[in-house]
Parts: structure tokens; sequence; C-alpha cells
């Protein structure tokens, strides 16, 4: 209730942890509990007893509940460890490549790899995302900041255009939905934020990454989710999602579903 899984509760962060703090003191075993608590965990910055919470997730539920993984994936991005992010969006990959919100963990394997400077295999990962989603903006900026990492900037002004485009029509609703966990509250200055990123981006591009010629410094960003690229301004910011993490196997999955705790 207090996390507004589904927006269907009261946001109070604190609380949410207080709740699934005592949940754990009652039966450490219960289900999801130790996912529900990283989560929440990772949206108030405590990243590595985040990451603790998720192995010992991923301990009971093992390859039975890939949202686990892809959290683990987005903490250890969030802690620098690009490599084992990869390796875990790779992993979720393998368990389940087509559910209905797949697009978040493309988008965040290609952050994963481009915040490594690793732009082919972003472009790939972002490429293979769209043929699920094909106007995601996420997807869309992905795209086009990895081309321009490997200098192809008429390319990326091209599809950077389609992302600006795609962002300014995108409704608060549909970006809260990519952050579930996150604050709603903040989900307008977000949503504005994110804008102004594409459209930063857009610029560079159409400049072939001459800060000078864009009249402009960077924007003012505090979106933890957007994260500058390893060759500063002039590559841009790609920005990653966690979707993913509120995906259909809270009902799908049989460590979920054949509980008694749920039954």
């Amino acid at each position: 209730y207090y996390f507004n899984v589904n927006g269907n509760g009261s946001y109070n962060i604190g609380k949410a942890k207080r709740y699934f703090s005592q949940a754990r003191t009652l039966n450490s075993d219960m289900p999801l509990v130790w996912y529900y608590s990283g989560r929440v965990d990772f949206v108030m910055g405590d990243r590595y007893d985040a990451l603790i919470k998720m192995n010992k997730q991923i301990a009971r539920s093992g390859d039975s509940f890939p949202p686990a993984y892809y959290m683990r994936g987005l903490i250890n991005g969030f802690l620098g460890r690009f490599d084992e992010a990869e390796s875990d969006f790779t992993a979720v990959l393998n368990m389940d490549s087509s559910g209905e919100r797949i697009w978040a963990v493309y988008n965040d394997l290609a952050w994963s790899q481009f915040s490594k400077g690793d732009y082919e295999e972003a472009e790939k990962s972002a490429q293979a995302g769209l043929t699920h989603s094909d106007n995601n903006v996420w997807l869309l900026n992905s795209l086009g900041v990895a081309l321009m990492g490997q200098g192809r900037h008429k390319e990326a002004t091209e599809v950077l255009t389609r992302a600006d485009n795609a962002a300014q029509t995108l409704g608060e609703a549909d970006f809260l939905r990519a952050y579930p966990g996150n604050d709603p509250h903040e989900g307008e200055n977000r949503l504005f934020q994110f804008r102004e990123v594409i459209t930063f981006n857009k610029r560079v591009a159409d400049y072939k990454g001459n800060l000078e010629a864009t009249e402009r410094k960077g924007p003012d960003i505090t979106f933890k989710f957007a994260s500058l690229s390893p060759n500063g301004l002039k590559g841009g910011y790609i920005v990653s999602a966690c979707e993913y993490s509120q995906s259909s196997y809270y009902s799908q999955s049989s460590y979920y579903s054949q509980s008694s705790y749920y039954s």
C-alpha cells in the first residue's frame, strides 16, 4: 500500500520500508519480501543494502522470478558495476524475451553497455528493444546516443528527433509507469527533465558533438535515472528505466502463485 504498487496505494517510502522490515521479522521466507525490501532500499539510495536483499531474493526464487535479476542489474549499474549489470539483464532476456514490459530490459541493457563505452553493443540492444516497442522514447534515446558515441551524428540526429517528438507528447502517467516505486509527486518535474535531456541530446547530435555550437551548457539534471556519457556532455545522456520491476511475473511466477500466502 505505502509502496503504491500499481498506483493503488498512498505513497510513503518510509512507512513502506518499516512494514517490509516487520514482515521479514515475522517470516523471512515470505515470497517476495526480500524483493520488495530491496526495491525500497534502491529507491531510498541504500544500494549496498538493496544488493544484499536482492541476492537473498534470488537465492530463494532462482530463475522462476526474473524481475529480481532485473532489479539486481539496476542496482549493480547504479553502483558502477556495469559488467555485472549487463550479465543480469542478459539473464532476464534468457528467461523472458517477450514479456509486456520487456522493452525496459533491452533499454537498461543498452544503458549498461553505453556506460562502459560499448556503443556498438548498446546500439544492438536498443534496436532489439525497438522490435518490441517501435516508438518507445527511452529506446529511441538510447539508440540515438549509442550512434552518437560511434560518431554517426547524422543517423543519431534522425533518431533523436523521433525521440524528442515522442517525449513532447508523453503523458505524465505513461512516464510514471516506467518508474514504479518512485515518488509519483515528482512526476511532473522528472518528466520535464527527461524531455530536457532528449532535446539536449538532439542538439548535440545535430552539431556533431560541438558543444559551443549549441550555445548552451548541459541541462540542470537531478533525475537519477539520467546518466551522462563516458564522453561527457558531447556524448549526451542515456536514461535508464525500471518498468520491468513491476512485470506480470508477479501473477505468473510459480514461486509467487503457488505460495500458501496467496492461495
